[in-house]
């Protein structure tokens, strides 16, 4: 299935990315679906909260490395977002993808 701003909502995205567990069939498909066909809006928040949850699913099913991709998305459409509580819960995932990294950084050195 094809997502569009009508069929998936920021409110059901925001649903979806606090109780998906790695192994969400649904929660699979919604992703896959986005990362092969972005929904596009004029919305910061709607954009952000996209890119956040393709990158937090990553996260989840431990694809770091792709998801590094999408929270960078993710980050540029948070500079604009009016949408406190989920730019909240984007910067505490942001958090972990740059905690990642500087761990990574420390074993490697």
């Amino acid at each position: 299935m094809i997502y569009t701003e009508k069929t998936l909502s920021s409110k059901q995205m925001r649903h979806l990315r606090d109780t998906m567990v790695g192994g969400d069939e649904h929660a699979k498909n919604i992703v896959e679906s986005l990362m092969t066909h972005i929904i596009q809006s004029q919305s910061n928040d709607y954009m952000m909260s996209q890119y956040a949850l393709i990158s937090n699913y990553l996260w989840r099913a431990g694809r770091t490395e792709e998801g590094k991709y999408y929270i960078k998305k993710a980050k540029f459409y948070a500079e604009y977002s009016v949408d406190k509580e989920a730019l909240f819960h984007f910067y505490i995932q942001s958090g972990n993808y740059e905690y990642a990294d500087d761990s990574y950084s420390i074993i490697n050195y």
